[in-house]
């Protein structure tokens, strides 16, 4: 049975050398990684990277960075995100030069663009559609529904105040 198991995670682990797209990537470090491939789809797993697409998980220790991510949940202390992410991205710091959709909490959030709830100390967003929960919360302005819970909010075209203490609102 162990001789099963061994073969098959070998199996695996070196399937992505016959895949345009690697299934599991172990990395140390940008492009110090078993096996080199930009894009994966499966799993990523170690101290940081940077990748082209992730389609999975991509889960570092200290920084995640990729172009593109169509449905993934990136994780690391420090996450970027180059293009558009779909999915769930945990962090200390998370910097989005695209869009976001889907689930992010951090200390920091920062992106153009964001779909879906968000937690943090301090949200930013250039275009907010979702529920925004954190102390600071700002956005430049708001698509549709926007609603910001926390200590101060700021959204642009809001119904009530631009500036707004506890709760601001845009439907």
């Amino acid at each position: 049975m162990k001789k099963v198991l061994l073969a098959l995670a070998v199996a695996v682990l070196f399937s992505g050398v016959a895949m345009a797209s690697t299934p599991i990537q172990l990395s140390l470090w940008d492009k110090i990684a078993i096996p080199v491939n930009d894009s994966v789809t499966g799993l990523e797993i170690g101290i940081g990277n940077n990748l082209q697409s992730v389609t999975g998980l991509q889960w570092n220790f200290i920084w995640s960075k990729t172009e593109n991510a169509p449905l993934a949940w990136q994780s690391a202390i420090v996450n970027q995100v180059g293009g558009k992410l779909t999915g769930i991205q945990s962090g200390f710091v998370n910097y989005n030069s695209g869009s976001v959709t889907g689930l992010q909490w951090g200390c920091v959030n920062y992106q153009d663009g964001f779909t879906g709830l968000q937690f943090g100390f301090i949200n930013y967003s250039k275009s907010l559609k979702g529920i925004s929960l954190g102390f600071i919360n700002y956005a430049e302005s708001a698509d549709s529904f926007a609603l910001q819970i926390g200590l101060v909010n700021y959204l642009g075209n809001s119904v009530i105040y631009k500036w707004f203490p506890f709760i601001n609102l845009k439907v």
